[in-house]
């Protein structure tokens, strides 16, 4: 079903310049002219926008199928279409709980059951039929503000980085704002975009609450909020997150308790909670999808795998009917390698198959110079004496061995391991930069760069 019309590019422009001044507006409120950071808002903005017509463009020209992106947009055209007849039904649409609603909800001719019916998928469509409000129901001018609005978390993770580290500003702005699966399939009408913009949010209030203790009912509200979506939304997320975060706290709070029982005891119990949390995030992906629930999840995922072997993507882990947790355990380290760096070149089938496998590439290479920069022991010193790689890392990795373990599809792992993505690299980053720094090689005091990254 078309969902981009005519009238979507004759709208398009007008929006744009609308962004662009709202963007031109904020960066000068925010940053001088010589402020590093300054430079790298506007591009930023631009790639995300790229990404979020490029979405659009490529459901409906290349695949010729609504897709997800096309779905959620015509749900919340059919959302916003009740106000033809009432103001009242259509913000119990947007506000209500859908148990609330289901004889409204039963008059809807809805694309998919799921996007009437279920929280996960509706949360978008509720969004979105909002935003449908001032851009006159056109998919493209909708798509670049959602992509504007969730521009806008992501920007405040790396903020929240570059305030950390502020010699590595140009690093954590390939991490978080140019690297092309994150800026493409974080960027569109989609799930992933709504969860790239909560988690900047998240990292950033979790930055400012817990361990800047600034700003702190602001940054309690924005917490909140942020949670709350990614629970809604993709709740293994959270669960990969939190544990983590738990990890950073820990680490970075450490050498104030004085106790020493209290402080052997206190890394081991950390350690416990993130490893339920890893056994959790399998189990929430399974609740969202009947063929990933923990009864079933080893027989669907190799069944699946045999499925779309003809199709050449699928990602074969060997995963057999009966496998216990030692056995799950053994393939983690397949899993993680799958999510963080295939498809490889030679497995690629399609033109979004060869960036992703470049990326794939370029995160080998970094990983590898990483290792030959720090060497094998300092590479691992940096991680114990840095809080902040510890949580990147545990967060990184704990999300690709759910992922990779049970996403069979490469299409759908793109885009499902996109969270992971800029916390690994900023890890990496870190390591070598903090490595170097030690021998002297690597000095680059930005002071200023650290005193208003927050703004």
């Amino acid at each position: 079903m078309p969902f981009i019309e005519l009238k979507d590019f004759f709208l398009l422009p007008v929006y744009l310049i609308i962004i662009y001044i709202l963007a031109y507006s904020s960066r000068h409120r925010q940053y001088s002219f010589r402020h590093p950071l300054y430079r790298y808002y506007i591009p930023a903005l631009t790639v995300k926008i790229i990404g979020s017509v490029c979405i659009g463009m490529v459901y409906q020209y290349y695949y010729g199928i609504a897709g997800d992106t096309g779905n959620y947009f015509i749900n919340a055209k059919m959302v916003t279409g009740v106000l033809n007849d009432s103001l009242i039904d259509f913000l119990e649409l947007v506000f209500k709980p859908i148990s609330s609603t289901l004889s409204l909800r039963n008059k809807i001719p809805w694309t998919d059951y799921g996007f009437g019916y279920s929280e996960s998928n509706n949360f978008p469509v509720r969004f979105l039929a909002v935003l449908e409000l001032i851009t006159f129901k056109s998919y493209l001018p909708t798509a670049i503000l959602f992509a504007f609005l969730t521009f806008q978390g992501i920007w405040k993770a790396y903020t929240a980085f570059v305030h950390m580290f502020p010699a590595l500003y140009k690093e954590f702005a390939i991490a978080f704002l140019f690297m092309p699966s994150v800026f493409f399939w974080g960027s569109g009408i989609l799930k992933d975009a709504l969860i790239m913009g909560a988690l900047g949010w998240l990292f950033y209030s979790s930055y400012t609450f817990f361990i800047l203790r600034i700003k702190i009912v602001r940054s309690a509200i924005i917490l909140f909020c942020s949670i709350s979506v990614i629970v809604i939304v993709k709740p293994y997320v959270a669960l990969a997150f939190l544990p983590s975060l738990l990890f950073w706290i820990f680490f970075q709070y450490r050498s104030r308790i004085q106790s020493y029982y209290l402080r052997a005891v206190a890394l081991p119990v950390i350690i416990f909670m993130v490893v339920i949390g890893a056994i959790f995030i399998i189990n929430a992906i399974g609740t969202r999808d009947e063929k990933y629930s923990a009864d079933n999840l080893v027989n669907q995922a190799s069944s699946f795998n045999t499925n779309n072997m003809e199709a050449g993507s699928s990602v074969d882990l060997g995963v057999t009917p009966g496998m216990g947790p030692v056995q799950l355990l053994k393939i983690a380290p397949l899993a993680i390698l799958t999510t963080l760096f295939r498809p490889f070149i030679f497995e690629v089938r399609n033109p979004l198959m060869l960036l992703s496998a470049l990326e794939g590439i370029y995160l080998m290479y970094l990983l590898w110079l990483t290792l030959y920069k720090t060497g094998i022991k300092d590479f691992f010193r940096m991680i114990i004496l840095n809080p902040l790689v510890s949580f990147c890392l545990v967060f990184s990795l704990v999300f690709a061995f759910a992922i990779g373990f049970s996403t069979s599809n490469f299409g759908t792992l793109v885009r499902y391991k996109i969270p992971c993505i800029p916390f690994f690299i900023a890890a990496l980053y870190i390591i070598r930069y903090q490595a170097l720094q030690a021998r002297n090689l690597n000095r680059r005091p930005l002071k200023q760069i650290q005193k208003t990254a927050l703004n």
